[in-house]
């Protein structure tokens, strides 16, 4: 009996580290394709993007269903176009949206809000090892 007392307790946290784990990994690859999806929606919105209205150089940062165009474009794509606490930023890093020249964009999601600087907000409340962000940079096409 103490045998299957002690494998129990292994066996159990064994498996709860599997599904947590899972959990984590599908996480994390559903931020980076949403910064994917964003990413893509930026890079044709350019200076010379002649029927959609161009994005940036200025920073852009919200969360899905603001209100805004970028925000309700995320959570119609991603949460049925409810608001949600998943965050995003667009930056241009080379202070230009003109494809002519090669600038790009980088596009962050995170689970918790941005700062003005680069790095998320964080508290010790919303601090840890389940915070997960995502950020990917492309070079513009129009």
């Amino acid at each position: 009996m103490l045998e299957f007392a002690l494998a129990l307790q292994i066996y159990m946290v064994m498996i709860f580290a599997l599904i947590f784990g899972g959990i984590r990994i599908f996480q994390n690859e559903h931020y980076t394709t949403m910064a994917k999806f964003l990413a893509r929606r930026a890079i044709v919105r350019g200076k010379d993007s002649d029927k959609l209205s161009p994005w940036g150089p200025s920073l852009t940062q919200g969360y899905l269903g603001d209100g805004s165009e970028i925000g309700n474009l995320m959570a119609l794509k991603f949460n049925g176009g409810d608001p949600t606490s998943i965050f995003y930023r667009l930056e241009w890093p080379d202070n230009g949206n003109d494809a002519s020249r090669g600038d790009r964009v980088r596009v962050s999601i995170s689970s918790i809000p941005w700062s003005t600087s680069t790095v998320p907000v964080t508290s010790p409340e919303e601090s840890g090892s389940w915070t997960i962000s995502a950020s990917v940079t492309y070079k513009i096409v129009h």
